[in-house]
């Protein structure tokens, strides 16, 4: 949930054209704003509403770690009963700009690793894939300011993998905050395929931290919501507390 996890595109045709920076730039200090805290755990509620307004509830725990060469997560879900236990632990390399995930279920007592095509299918039946969860890495895509107000900058992103399953995606930066306001996904064919949306902000330690993110799906008109709370910026990881043996750990 970096965050990416974090944004949602407003209409551009009101913006200005002025490009005083580039979108590399706009979308390094959005990064370095998600990354603010390097080490972090927190509770998040998942809500699933389909298009029928038919709910699912899931509660998991999410650590982070993010260094400058390698940036680490770990999900473990301990609500309801029937996900407890299920884990995805993701690994990205900023050198790189490749990201490893592997998940676990405990029925199954095994982990298996995520294809580079399997990163993109959904996470545990949201509108977020599993790529989602562990967010994009700068150099992964190019950027470029498309629009512009005083309050917002909009930066169009376009993957450099030509696999990737998104075509594009259009960012819409806080100038004052640097904070991802939305992002809008399209899929291979450029259609309009889900929004995400940041819609709370809470201040921890001083600094803004997105709390909630909605991701709202333009094709099954289905949403899904992550709410961050209990976040606890003081905590202290080794890479072992997010690798592969805690993934398994009860």
């Amino acid at each position: 949930m970096r965050f990416f996890l974090l944004m949602a595109v407003v209409g551009v045709s009101a913006f200005g054209v002025a490009q005083a920076e580039t979108g590399r730039e706009v979308m390094q200090r959005a990064y370095e704003q998600a990354d603010v805290f390097k080490q972090s755990e927190a509770t998040v509620r998942l809500l699933i509403v389909d298009a029928k307004k038919r709910e699912r509830e899931r509660f998991f725990s999410l650590k982070s770690k993010s260094a400058p060469k390698l940036k680490h997560s770990l999900v473990k879900f301990f609500e309801p009963p029937n996900v407890k236990g299920v884990g995805l632990a993701s690994k990205t390399d900023r050198q790189t700009n490749k990201r490893s995930q592997w998940v676990y279920f405990p029925s199954l007592k095994s982990i298996k690793r995520l294809s580079t095509s399997e990163q993109n299918d959904s996470f545990m039946g949201s509108d977020f894939s599993y790529g989602d969860v562990a967010g994009r890495l700068l150099d992964e895509d190019t950027h470029k300011v498309f629009n512009q107000n005083d309050k917002f900058y909009v930066v169009e992103s376009i993957p450099k993998n030509g696999n990737d399953a998104y075509s594009k995606y259009y960012t819409t930066v806080d100038k004052a905050t640097n904070i991802v306001r939305s992002v809008t996904f399209y899929d291979k064919k450029s259609d309009k395929l889900k929004t995400l949306s940041n819609r709370k902000v809470v201040r921890v330690k001083g600094e803004l931290l997105v709390a909630l993110s909605v991701m709202a799906n333009h094709k099954t008109e289905g949403s899904s919501t992550m709410e961050r709370s209990r976040i606890d910026v003081d905590v202290v990881f080794d890479d072992n507390d997010l690798g592969l043996k805690a993934l398994k750990a009860d």
